[in-house]
C-alpha cells in the first residue's frame, strides 16, 4: 500500500480571513447603501408592484402594499415583508363560507374560495435580473478593492 500525504501550510489562512472580512464589509457598507439592502428594496419594489391591482388582489385602502417593508438583519442578510394579518391569504388564496355577510364589501360571499394573488414570492423571481446586476457589480467592487 502507498503512504499517501498532503502538507498543508496554514499559517496564513488566518490573516487572510480577517482580509476577505474587510474587503466585504468595506464594500458592503452596513445600512442602505449595502448590497443587501439594494436587493432588499428591489424585491420590495416589485412587491408593491403586484400588490396593486389587477392581476393582483383588487385594491381597496391599500393597506397591504403599504405593509410591504424591506428589514436589514445584518450586512448579509434581509428580510421583505408585512405584518397585515390577512397578507398570506392574499398571496396564497383561501377557502371561504358561501353565503356568510362581510361587513368590508357589503356582500354575501358566493364562492368557497378565493384566488391567490401572489405578489411577494414573485418579485423575487420578476427581479432575477436586477439581482443578477447588484451582485456582479457588487462582485466587480470586492475584486476592485481586493487589487
Amino acid at each position: 500500500m502507498a503512504d499517501l500525504s498532503v502538507e498543508l501550510d496554514v499559517s496564513d489562512l488566518k490573516k487572510l480571513q480577517k482580509d476577505i472580512e474587510s474587503v466585504v464589509k468595506t464594500v458592503t457598507k452596513e445600512g442602505e447603501g449595502s448590497v443587501i439592502a439594494k436587493a432588499a428594496l428591489a424585491i420590495e419594489r416589485q412587491a408593491k408592484i403586484n400588490a396593486t391591482g389587477r392581476p393582483g388582489p383588487m385594491v381597496r385602502t391599500g393597506r397591504l402594499r403599504a405593509s410591504i417593508i424591506p428589514r436589514i438583519i445584518s450586512y448579509t442578510e434581509a428580510e421583505v415583508g408585512t405584518n397585515v394579518e390577512y397578507a398570506p391569504f392574499v398571496e396564497f388564496g383561501h377557502s371561504q363560507q358561501v353565503g356568510r355577510f362581510v361587513p368590508a364589501i357589503q356582500r354575501r360571499l358566493v364562492n368557497s374560495s378565493a384566488p391567490a394573488y401572489p405578489y411577494l414570492y414573485p418579485a423575487v423571481e420578476q427581479c432575477k435580473s436586477e439581482l443578477d446586476g447588484i451582485f456582479v457589480s457588487f462582485s466587480n467592487e470586492i475584486e476592485g478593492d481586493w487589487q
